[in-house]
């Protein structure tokens, strides 16, 4: 929009600011209306919503960082181009080549277009809109590879128009270079095609993350010994959408409930919001509380584990007192190093009858 003319232009910059801003609405009054402020829980935001003061002060604390300029300069390197390449800095948390060779494109990009007075004002607005990515992420984020997302934007802005460009009057070795470049991004396309199992899905439809590959392994579709392995640890997905069918359960670090079948009667929380264990961690007997409200209680040990090293987990969350209330509790592990607990007796779960091909 800004640069729909050769020079840059006001009215066009105000008209694709108000069309960010039909863009966030929906987020901005649904905010206002459960929380009555429409940049909760964002810094700045006049109310904590429903939020207790140590929830909102403990929220601030997570998304922002207090490391020296020269450190966060350091942290963006490390997130940015060598994202995903060596050791993990932080076990535990994602750590794959998710950018690949975009920053050194896209700079590259960049450099081609501002080479031609023509195309300075295209090399500009990409340049400025990348910066001020960056500089947001250094001064407002705790400095994690995913909030650079929306440098892919301007990135591949850049990197269309050199393109055009270099087609137009490149040598032939040049014009090579583009072909390659295109499959290799037509190869990025037909793996996000792909599901995990390996089959195509072009419906968006996620057999493995929706339980149904661990679902067709239990009922002994690729032998005895692979249902087998699935029954030591089936995935959250196929426990909660088809191994407990109608049992209410409490999720305690686990906060994806995505994939799981609708209608499954699942509580979760983010590290957020205030878990209801919290609540029954203050009563007489937080078994019997529990009891009354639920019939399993999903533990995801990692996570809460992450996100007490973190700093982001309430206290009265700690593993280690989460493992002593439900100690004595039948329990049955689950995919990923979770446990499932069952408040109500025995675990009872519902095993898929085995069928033929």
């Amino acid at each position: 929009l800004v640069l729909h003319r050769p020079r840059l232009d006001p009215r066009a910059g105000a008209a694709a600011l108000l069309a960010a801003a039909v863009a966030l609405a929906p987020w901005a009054l649904r905010n206002a209306w459960h929380t009555g402020d429409p940049l909760f829980p964002l810094a700045g935001a006049s109310s904590a919503g429903w939020w207790t003061a140590e929830q909102a002060e403990r929220w601030q604390a997570a998304h922002g960082t207090e490391l020296p300029w020269l450190e966060r300069l350091h942290a963006l390197w490390r997130q940015w181009p060598l994202f995903g390449i060596g050791p993990n800095p932080v076990p535990g948390e994602p750590w794959q080549p998710l950018w690949g060779a975009l920053p050194w494109a896209g700079a590259a990009a960049m450099a081609i277009l501002w080479r031609r007075a023509p195309d300075r004002p295209w090399a500009l607005a990409c340049l400025l809109a990348t910066a001020c990515t960056l500089a947001a992420w250094l001064g407002f984020t705790h400095l994690q590879s995913r909030f650079l997302v929306p440098v892919a934007a301007p990135l591949s802005i850049a990197i269309g128009l050199s393109a055009c460009r270099l087609a137009e009057r490149g040598a032939a070795w040049q014009r090579g270079l583009l072909w390659c470049g295109l499959l290799w991004g037509l190869m990025a396309v037909w793996t996000c095609l792909r599901d995990f199992d390996g089959s195509l899905r072009l419906s968006g439809q996620v057999t493995l993350a929706s339980g149904d590959v661990d679902l067709a392994l239990l009922q002994g579709l690729e032998g005895e010994e692979a249902a087998a392995e699935v029954r030591a640890e089936p995935s959250v997905e196929v426990t909660l959408g088809s191994l407990f069918p109608g049992q209410r359960t409490l999720a305690v670090g686990w906060s994806t409930p995505f994939w799981v079948r609708p209608g499954a009667p699942v509580r979760w929380t983010t590290v957020w919001d205030t878990n209801p264990l919290e609540t029954a961690a203050t009563q007489p007997d937080p078994l019997a509380w529990l009891r009354d409200r639920y019939d399993l209680v999903l533990v995801d040990w990692p996570m809460l584990e992450r996100w007490q090293r973190s700093g982001w987990l309430a206290e009265r969350l700690d593993p280690g007192q989460v493992a002593a209330w439900l100690r004595g509790l039948d329990r049955m592990r689950v995919a990923g190093e979770r446990e499932i607990f069952s408040l109500q007796g025995p675990l009872r779960p519902t095993w898929p009858a085995a069928r033929t091909r």
